[in-house]
C-alpha cells in the first residue's frame, strides 16, 4: 500500500495486491455504512462490499473475496462481544452453525480458486435463493402481527442441547431446532459462502429465520459469530491457496483494514441498535438487503464477472 498524490484527490493510496488506487475515506465510509445498516439483521455487510469492490473500486479476481474474508475477521468482533454482553448469544446454536458451516467454507474457497474463477453459477444460485428469501420474509411479516419491540429486550433462558435438539426460551416462547439438520444445512451454506468470499451471515440469517423459525434477535448472534470464525478460516485458506497458486488469491490487507476501520464501529452500533427495533422491522430490513443483493447477482451472473 503506497501513498500517491494527485490533482483529483488530496490523498490517494495505492493497493498493489488489489490493483487499485483510491482515496482511503471511500472504503472507510463504505465499511461503516454497510456495518451500521446490515448488522441489526445479523449481517456484517461483506455481502455488499463484494459488489462494491467489483463495480466501484475495480478489484477483480479472487483477491476481492479474500479481502472480504479479512474484513470480516477485523470488523465483526465488536458486534459479537456486544451480543454476548447482552446475553443474546445462544451458544449451542452458534457452535452448531459453526461446526456445519466451517468445513463448507474451506470447500467453497478451494472450488472458487480452482474451478470457479468467475463464479457465475454461484451468483445465479445465490441470487435466486436471496430473491425467494426476500419474498418469504415479506409474506411472514404480513401474516404475523404479534411480534413487538419487547422481544428485542428479552434474554435467552433455559437453553438445552443434546445430539438431536437445541432448545431455548425467549420472550416467553420456547423454540427448538434439529441439530443434525441444522449442521447439514449450514455446511451447504458454507460452501456457497466460501465460493463468494463472504463469511456466510448474509445467507445464514435467511436460512435460520425462515426455515428453522429462529427469532432474528437470536439468529443474529449465531450468524455473526459464525461469520467471524468462518472468515478467519476462509482468509487463511485463500492465503495458503494463493501462495501455492499465485498472488491473485491473496487478500489486500491495507484495503481490508480500511474497510474494517469503518465496519467495526458500524457493526457495534448496529448491534446495539438492534434490541430497540421490532422484529417485523428487522425482517423487512433483511428482506430489503436480500432483494438488493439478489438483483445485483442476477444482473451480473450472465456476464460471469468474478
Amino acid at each position: 500500500m503506497g501513498v500517491v498524490g494527485g490533482g483529483e484527490s488530496l490523498l490517494t493510496l495505492d493497493f498493489p495486491i488489489a490493483g487499485i488506487r483510491v482515496n482511503p475515506l471511500i472504503p472507510v465510509a463504505a465499511g461503516f455504512a454497510v456495518g451500521l445498516f446490515c448488522s441489526p439483521a445479523g449481517i456484517s455487510g461483506a455481502l455488499y462490499l463484494l459488489p462494491f469492490q467489483l463495480s466501484v473500486l475495480g478489484v477483480t479476481g479472487p483477491c476481492s473475496s479474500a479481502t472480504n474474508m479479512l474484513y470480516n475477521v477485523l470488523a465483526t468482533p465488536g458486534g459479537v462481544m456486544r451480543l454476548i454482553r447482552e446475553r443474546r448469544m445462544c451458544w449451542p446454536l452458534s457452535l452448531t452453525v459453526v461446526v456445519g458451516s466451517l468445513p463448507g467454507i474451506v470447500v467453497g474457497v478451494v472450488m472458487r480458486i480452482l474451478y470457479l474463477p468467475g463464479a457465475a453459477a454461484f451468483r445465479t444460485f445465490a441470487g435466486l435463493f436471496l430473491l425467494a428469501s426476500a419474498v418469504l420474509l415479506v409474506v411472514r411479516v404480513v401474516q404475523r402481527h404479534e411480534e413487538d419491540l419487547r422481544n428485542g429486550k428479552a434474554e435467552l433462558e433455559d437453553v438445552y442441547f443434546d445430539l438431536r435438539w437445541i432448545t431455548w426460551r425467549f420472550a416467553g416462547t420456547r423454540g427448538r431446532v434439529h441439530a443434525i439438520r441444522l449442521t447439514i444445512t449450514c455446511f451447504v451454506v458454507g460452501v456457497a459462502a466460501g465460493a463468494y468470499g463472504i463469511g456466510g451471515a448474509g445467507l445464514l440469517v435467511p436460512v435460520l429465520v425462515l426455515f428453522f423459525r429462529i427469532p432474528v434477535y437470536i439468529a443474529a448472534g449465531s450468524s455473526l459469530l459464525a461469520n467471524f470464525i468462518n472468515s478467519g478460516a476462509g482468509a487463511v485458506s485463500y492465503g495458503l491457496t494463493g501462495y501455492l497458486l499465485g498472488a491473485t488469491a491473496l487478500p489486500d490487507p491495507g484495503l481490508a483494514v480500511l474497510f474494517a476501520a469503518g465496519g467495526f464501529p458500524g457493526i457495534y452500533l448496529g448491534v446495539r441498535l438492534q434490541k430497540h427495533l421490532p422484529s417485523r422491522l428487522l425482517k423487512l430490513l433483511l428482506a430489503i438487503l436480500s432483494l438488493a443483493v439478489a438483483w445485483r447477482y442476477l444482473q451480473s451472473a450472465p456476464a460471469g464477472a468474478p
